[in-house]
C-alpha cells in the first residue's frame, strides 16, 4: 500500500461495491458521487473515475487536433491517424478495466500515473 491508498471499513466497501464500480464507466463518476456521498469507499472510486474522464477529455481531444494534423500535412495520414486513435482507446480501455478491478476487487488503489490526483474529498 502506497501514500496514495485508502483504507476503508469492510462494511461500507460491501455496500458501495456496486456503486463504486459504475465510477469508472464514462460520465457515471457524478452517479458514484451522487449516490454515494457518505461512503469513503465509493467517493475514492468518484474521485479516481472523474480523474480518468477528464484525462480522457483532454488526451481525446489533443487526439483530434493531432489527428487533423496529420490528415492535412501528411500524405498517408489516414492509416496514421488509426492508429493514433486505435492507441488512444487501448490504453482508455486499459484504465477503465484496472479501475473497474479495483472497485470490484474491493481496494483503494490508486490508477497508475494519474492516481494521485484528488479532485473530490473523502475524508
Amino acid at each position: 500500500m502506497d501514500k496514495y491508498s485508502v483504507t476503508c471499513e469492510p462494511g461500507d466497501i460491501e455496500r458501495h461495491r456496486p456503486i463504486a464500480t459504475l465510477a469508472y464507466l464514462p460520465f457515471l463518476c457524478f452517479v458514484t458521487f451522487a449516490l454515494g456521498r457518505r461512503s469513503k469507499f465509493a467517493l475514492y472510486h468518484a474521485n479516481q473515475g472523474l480523474v480518468l474522464l477528464i484525462v480522457a477529455g483532454v488526451l481525446g481531444a489533443l487526439m483530434t487536433y493531432l489527428e487533423l494534423e496529420v490528415l492535412v500535412f501528411h500524405p498517408h495520414g489516414a492509416p496514421i491517424a488509426v492508429i493514433l486513435w486505435l492507441g488512444f482507446l487501448s490504453i482508455l480501455a486499459s484504465y477503465i478495466g484496472i479501475g473497474l478491478q479495483y472497485a470490484f476487487r474491493g481496494v483503494c488503489e490508486p490508477l497508475p500515473l494519474i492516481g494521485k490526483w484528488r479532485l473530490i474529498p473523502w475524508d
